[in-house]
């Protein structure tokens, strides 16, 4: 066991003596109290009973004889209790046990001031009252006695010993479990230092007989399970991106080439630099894209929110996809349209919800053999907005639904079309930034349509 472990063990001791500590002392104190208490009845019952008594009887003028001059044991007997009355004038006239100690004569002007009065007489404890009887004679009574102390002190031992014991079973039980944990933490530690960065499909493995770490190493391993998609995905990632771009870069280099080693007509040389700037666009559209999508995913908190209606929204960017594919078909309606113009109003990015309606307008009209596409708004009752983009294309296979929000994911029915694989990616992640709701529905005959939920109370969710 290393410096800081038996430092937490130590702690976790002091801990609990100190607990235990507090509990018997408490314990302890309590009984002393409740003695105490106990005793201070007693001579209040002695009190009573010689108050008693010489209320039933005719009491001496004249204080009797307490001291046998011939008994030298009546001078030293050792009493454990007496009741003693004195006069008003601090003459001692009665006395149950034989004693030659009088009392103090400031003692008695204190029961006489206080009316009762508890004090220490020598070795006793002593209670005095000043009592009156029926015929209006007052005398100083007092009950003393020694405590008995012997159940204090034994319940002193019987709690330092059980308290020892503790203490020893406690440093037992806790020196044992904290090397049985502790050396489960240095198996696990061990294990994590085995893992490369090469090797992340290994997992730590759990000992099903000490189940106290079973939730970290689930959680551990979780954390590994993330991680080791992170890699694939970024794998994946760039491999696709090369991929992506060695493409274009490869048939310019190839046009280009065909065009300075040798003489061409004009037109051919045209036609050639036109291959040239699709290319460039194409690498450029996915550059765009790949910047929007890290800037979203890293600079949430910079990302400016604004109220926009989103019926205009729609109409820019229809209008901005036919600039840019004169052969391309959108058409617009708009359903249950809201009692207020204010129920068109969404707050969000303008900029970025543009570019994730572009995206999927585009992909519809790319993949729809007749490149067009049908999108329709709607309102909720509850206010809630819904877009629905349609397409006429051959759909989607419900095994490759997950993968299609994939960076550079491809299906190999849409291999053949022109397409960088970043565009639903980068609407998948806009849109979750904006907590809108994208769910894929397939159409009767053929198609795909991509609905979109903007919540109703979207300015209170997302970041300002």
């Amino acid at each position: 066991m290393g410096y800081s472990q038996k430092k937490s063990l130590l702690r976790f001791l002091l801990i609990v003596v100190g607990v235990l500590g507090i509990a018997f002392l408490s314990i302890y104190f309590l009984f002393q109290l409740d003695l105490e208490r106990e005793f201070e009845q007693k001579l209040q019952a002695r009190i009573d009973l010689a108050a008693s008594m010489i209320s039933r009887n005719q009491f001496p003028t004249q204080p009797p004889s307490f001291i046998d001059e011939g008994n030298p044991l009546s001078l030293t007997y050792a009493y454990q209790e007496n009741v003693t009355a004195y006069d008003l004038q601090g003459n001692r006239v009665f006395a149950l046990n034989p004693s030659p100690a009088g009392l103090d004569p400031e003692l008695l002007n204190m029961i006489r001031l206080y009316g009762e009065y508890r004090f220490e007489h020598e070795h006793y404890e002593a209670l005095g009252v000043l009592w009156s009887n029926e015929i209006g004679g007052q005398y100083i009574l007092i009950a003393e006695a020694i405590p008995d102390q012997g159940n204090l002190f034994n319940l002193l031992i019987i709690l330092s010993v059980v308290f020892i014991c503790l203490v020893a079973m406690i440093l037992a039980g806790g020196w044992f479990f904290a090397e049985r944990t502790l050396s489960s933490v240095t198996d696990l530690s061990v294990q994590l230092q085995g893992l490369a960065p090469t090797d992340l499909g290994r997992r730590l493995s759990m000992d099903h007989q000490r189940k106290e770490l079973d939730g970290l190493v689930q959680t551990f391993n979780g954390l590994l399970d993330r991680i080791q998609d992170a890699f694939r995905v970024q794998k994946l990632f760039l491999a696709n991106m090369a991929h992506e771009m060695r493409n274009p870069l490869q048939g310019m280099m190839t046009d280009i080439q065909r065009v300075t080693e040798r003489g061409c007509p004009e037109e051919e040389r045209q036609q050639v630099l036109k291959a040239v700037l699709a290319d460039i666009r194409e690498l450029n559209d996915v550059a765009d894209k790949l910047m929007v999508l890290a800037q979203q995913e890293s600079e949430q908190s910079v990302i400016l929110f604004l109220p926009f209606r989103i019926d205009e929204l729609i109409w820019q960017a229809r209008a901005a996809l036919v600039k840019a594919n004169p052969h391309y078909q959108v058409l617009f309606e708009i359903s249950n349209l809201p009692t207020h113009e204010e129920g068109m109003i969404v707050r969000g990015n303008e900029l970025l919800i543009k570019t994730a309606l572009l995206n999927l307008m585009d992909n519809g009209c790319k993949f729809s053999p007749d490149h067009r596409v049908h999108i329709r708004l709607g309102f909720r009752v509850d206010g809630c907005a819904e877009i629905a983009i349609s397409d006429h294309g051959p759909g989607i296979p419900d095994a490759e639904k997950g993968q299609i929000f994939q960076p550079f994911y491809r299906s190999d029915q849409t291999a053949h079309i022109r397409g960088s694989g970043v565009g639903l990616a980068l609407v998948e992640g806009i849109l979750k930034l904006h907590h809108v709701r994208l769910s894929i529905q397939d159409q009767e005959g053929g198609g795909t349509t991509f609905l979109l939920t903007f919540p109703a109370e979207l300015d209170q969710k997302l970041p300002v």
